[in-house]
């Protein structure tokens, strides 16, 4: 019995204790995260706390001694009325917000607090008709009406927590933390229920040892709440942190493949320059930039998912091929970089070059399908070719783009290349310029049957710029398409080609076609038909009076738009013809799927003739099988007496080259053309 006497005594200090931690702790959570659960958990562990003690002063004291013990009785029923609103407000916060149900839970939240807000008011209105029901029932052993109903709401209280809680502990990541407050619950309600049962009727026991007991459960609820918001808490600091690693190592590096990045590269070159400078030793480092070949046809055409999983195994086939001490990084799309470190001698650089080419020979198993790449590399050197790492990078783009003209291969950084930049950037700036200056303008080179009659004319592009002079189509052209600046100088073209057409015509010069040259970048502009029509419309030409050129590789670049839009364009009327044919690797596979009325067979072809059999027989192949698709011909670069008399006895075609004109401006074109007719007017019988 003395055991028991002092665990009674013990229990309400240990409760008190406890209570007071929790207090303490649930309001530092409220000051520093500022969530209204831990605000309302640190009320309701005040509540409990008063109720604890309270509890331990009746438990020493007598009602006949004094009027304490009836106040303290009084407060603690009401601090123990408030405990389920409290409750009820914590169910609130921990509700899931912007949910089909939230909105209805704390509806019901609401009426029940309500409720118990009420039943608290009339016990202090009706203060002596309360007090008058607990001293004066004892039959019914109950304690009081008031009582009576703030059962029966909490057991409305108790359903719908549990409700609650397993409606929101369909969050995994709440489950425990639901599970354990539901533990809480059910031991919190089962301790006040024995409260009710044997140590709050209707009149205060002479017994009050045991008094203090009954919030235990509240203590037990609250210890199991703490430990839930702690781990909640620790659950969301470690997201936090894992958040914070994921943040930073995306900083530095790509997400598809792992490798360092752009930033993470220009850190650690400065960084291996610093450490070479530091050395005061002749180190050398290589910086390697690559591109892989072509990767955008592949990536557009069979698909982005295709094209991460070919950048994920290039760089597991780049990273078996370099050493620990070396740097390899994504710098972004298909572009990669290795930093070189400790290198004994430039050449070295080529040795993993030679090995990252040489490992392109094997195709890349994607779905089944065996796909080939190329991969060009740039290489710049330190301290040879810059001393600080943007330069550096500067130089190996420089040299990338260089090894591009050729692709699948590598090239070392020169000072050629510089020079090339530098001009290359002087073009940039007139560029931009050079169409509202007009400086541009347009020659024609003939097109000539057999008979020696003309039957055709190309539109040549020409710029002449003030201060540089004549620029090569050959030099400007890729940057024009580079910049974009392509689709209004392609659209002056037509417009010029279409209106020197009917000024021929105007004039009284024989009828044929004029050509012009479409990019790769035109091909995709999906105004770019509408424009030819109007130019037609405008100008009062037939549509087979304009021809459209196109070679292989503009077509290659988006093969499904391209396709589309000479279709487009052949209904229209417009004539289409393939230019240098013979230098693509897919020319006779595109001749069955493009809307072609002609092929230019490319210069290369005719160079040997009439002197080298082989060319000779291949070339006479090649117009056979041409022929035989009931498409016409056109010899392209043809220039010496030798290959006209070839073609004129073996294959009589349509010639456009030197031999019979270089291309012209239009006043000379047309004193051309007009001699030409003069001639051929002159040898009718």
């Amino acid at each position: 019995m003395y055991d028991l006497q002092h665990l009674m005594h013990i229990t309400p200090l240990l409760a008190l204790g406890i209570l007071g931690t929790c207090t303490l702790f649930f309001v530092y959570l409220a000051v520093q995260v500022s969530k209204r659960r831990h605000l309302t958990l640190a009320m309701l562990s005040a509540a409990a706390f008063f109720h604890v003690l309270f509890g331990f002063i009746l438990s020493f004291t007598s009602p006949q001694e004094s009027t304490l013990p009836t106040i303290l009785f009084l407060f603690q029923r009401l601090i123990g009325t408030a405990t389920p609103i409290l409750f009820l407000l914590f169910l609130r916060d921990i509700v899931t917000p912007h949910t089909r149900t939230s909105q209805l839970v704390k509806r019901l939240i609401y009426a029940v607090m309500t409720i118990l807000g009420l039943i608290v008011i009339a016990s202090i209105i009706h203060l002596p008709l309360f007090w008058h029901n607990i001293q004066n029932n004892p039959s019914l052993n109950s304690p009081g009406i008031l009582w009576i109903a703030r059962d029966a709401v909490g057991l409305l209280v108790i359903a719908f927590a549990v409700y609650v809680l397993i409606k929101e502990s369909t969050n995994r990541k709440q489950l425990l933390f639901s599970i354990l407050i539901l533990a809480g619950v059910i031991i919190a309600i089962a301790s006040i229920a024995i409260d009710y049962r044997q140590n709050l009727a209707a009149i205060i026991p002479a017994d009050r040892s045991r008094l203090p007991l009954s919030p235990v459960g509240i203590t037990l609820f609250l210890l199991l709440s703490a430990s839930a918001v702690i781990k909640d808490f620790i659950s969301q600091s470690r997201e936090l942190n894992l958040t914070k690693d994921r943040l930073a190592f995306l900083a530095y590096h790509d997400d598809l493949t792992g490798l360092m990045n752009r930033q993470a590269l220009t850190d650690r070159l400065q960084q291996a320059i610093a450490q070479a400078q530091r050395s005061q030793s002749d180190t050398t480092l290589g910086l390697l930039m690559m591109d892989l070949d072509h990767f955008k046809r592949i990536n557009d055409g069979i698909g982005h998912d295709v094209g991460d999983q070919i950048l994920t195994a290039f760089a597991n086939r780049v990273k078996n091929r370099v050493r620990s001490s070396d740097f390899f990084f994504r710098i972004g799309g298909d572009e990669f970089a290795i930093v070189l470190t400790q290198l004994k001698q430039p050449t070295d650089a080529a040795v993993v070059s030679e090995k990252i080419l040489s490992s392109m020979e094997d195709p890349f198993l994607v779905n089944d399908q065996k796909l080939y790449l190329g991969c060009t590399i740039g290489i710049s050197i330190y301290p040879k070719d810059a001393q600080n790492a943007d330069q550096l990078m500067i130089r190996a783009d420089s040299a990338l783009s260089e090894g591009k003209r050729d692709r699948n291969i590598y090239r070392y950084y020169t000072m050629q290349m510089q020079k090339d930049a530098a001009r290359k950037m002087q073009l940039l700036v007139k560029l931009r310029a050079a169409l509202h200056n007009d400086e541009f303008h347009l020659v024609y080179q003939p097109q000539i049957a057999a008979d020696g009659s003309i039957i055709g004319a190309e539109a040549l592009l020409r710029w002449n710029n003030p201060e540089i002079g004549s620029i090569s189509p050959a030099e400007f052209i890729p940057m024009a398409e580079e910049t974009g600046a392509i689709m209004q100088i392609g659209s002056w073209v037509i417009e010029q080609a279409c209106a020197a057409s009917h000024f021929w015509e105007s004039i009284g010069l024989p009828s044929f076609p004029v050509a012009v040259n479409l990019s790769a970048r035109q091909l995709r502009d999906e105004r770019l038909v509408s424009h030819i029509s109007g130019c037609l419309r405008y100008y009062g030409l037939r549509p087979d009076r304009l021809h459209i050129e196109i070679t292989e590789s503009s077509v290659l670049d988006n093969p499904e738009a391209a396709i589309a839009v000479l279709h487009r364009l052949n209904n229209l009327g417009v004539h289409i013809a393939i230019d240098d044919f013979g230098t693509g690797f897919s020319s006779l596979s595109y001749l069955k799927e493009l809307p072609v009325d002609c092929v230019k067979i490319d210069r290369s072809f005719f160079l040997e003739l009439p002197h080298d059999n082989r060319s000779s027989s291949l070339l006479l192949g090649i117009i056979s099988m041409i022929e035989g698709l009931g498409l016409s011909i056109i010899a392209e670069g043809v220039e010496s007496e030798g290959q006209i008399s070839f073609l004129q006895t073996n294959a009589p075609i349509v010639v456009q080259g030197y031999f019979y004109s270089r291309p012209l401006p239009q006043d000379e074109f047309i004193k051309f053309v007009k001699e030409l007719s003069q001639k051929s007017s002159s040898q009718l019988p």
